[in-house]
């Protein structure tokens, strides 16, 4: 169900058996649900449902002025059902935060993770006013979306293969404002910039590619594995393929000592970095970690 579909769904009077719900016994009911299907951390996501199906944050539900309806309890039974199937919240609920802002995400789309936004702060740390910035790979358009808002003048070509990916991404621009600041490109990889800028034009070109390794795409935690798009995951037998791919052509779209950065998987850092010194395109390659200590991010400049 969708946000919108959500919002649609509020109204009537709950009761259960003729005594009247509150929101501390819809959170335990699901809770245990949630927990009876082994659902990590049951009852956050029971809060994180529950605020979305009565359209309010989860510091509500426990301040006594949530208004208890009958469709919305409805609303949330089901959402319930679909978590303990194993469908991701965010999924669920239609909505994710990342960089401190919400997002459109459904089926088809990769879930904005808060490692990536280790990527976004190693761009804000480079670019200037007026940047122009390539984001492959956009999914649901949030490293575009979040440069673009923090980078005044910016303009950022976000491409993806993905036509439903896109058509995410096109709603999310338009719910921040962003027409003509991202520009959305079908196609594979760094290709289609041919139709958008010119060769040595880029102050950066971003990625958050498919890094897991074919092996182990199949031994990830039910949500990942059974709902999230495979193409987004899959980066081959040692999880470089795309990577290898960006680092033998990105080079030529950017400005000489122009921004290549990256996410990686855990332990992959040393291996990406090789990969561009082996190019013999870049200068410079430093990494960055993430909040857990992982280097999550390699960053390059053009020579």
């Amino acid at each position: 169900m969708s946000a919108p579909e959500l919002r649609a769904a509020r109204g009537g009077t709950a009761t259960a058996r003729g005594r009247s719900l509150s929101p501390m016994v819809l959170v335990e009911e699901g809770a245990r649900h949630l927990a009876s299907a082994d659902v990590p951390e049951p009852r956050m996501e029971a809060e994180v449902l529950l605020s979305a199906a009565f359209g309010c944050d989860r510091l509500h539900l426990y301040t006594g002025d949530v208004a208890v309806v009958g469709r919305a309890v409805r609303v949330y039974r089901g959402l319930i059902e679909r978590r303990a199937a194993g469908e991701p919240s965010a999924y669920c609920t239609g909505e994710r935060e990342f960089y401190s802002l919400s997002f459109e995400v459904g089926p088809g789309v990769l879930i904005p993770r808060p490692e990536t936004e280790t990527l976004v702060e190693a761009a804000l740390a480079r670019l200037q006013p007026g940047a122009r910035v390539a984001d492959i790979g956009t999914g649901s358009g949030c490293v575009a979306i979040a440069v673009a808002l923090r980078v005044p003048e910016s303009v950022v070509f976000a491409v993806d293969c993905s036509e439903k990916g896109l058509a995410v991404a096109r709603r999310n621009v338009r719910r921040h404002g962003l027409d003509g600041h991202v520009r959305l490109l079908a196609g594979d990889l760094l290709a289609p910039l041919a139709d958008a800028c010119l060769p040595g034009s880029l102050d950066a070109i971003l990625s958050n590619p498919p890094y897991i390794p074919t092996a182990v795409c199949g031994t990830l935690q039910r949500e990942v594995r059974d709902f999230e798009p495979r193409a987004a995951l899959d980066g081959g037998p040692d999880g470089l393929d795309v990577i290898r791919r960006l680092v033998g052509t990105a080079a030529p779209w950017l400005k000489p000592g122009g921004l290549f950065a990256f996410e990686v998987g855990a332990g992959q850092a040393g291996d990406a970095v090789r990969l561009l010194a082996g190019a013999g395109a870049w200068g410079r390659t430093w990494t960055v970690k993430d909040l857990a200590g992982i280097e999550r991010v390699v960053c390059a400049e053009r020579r």
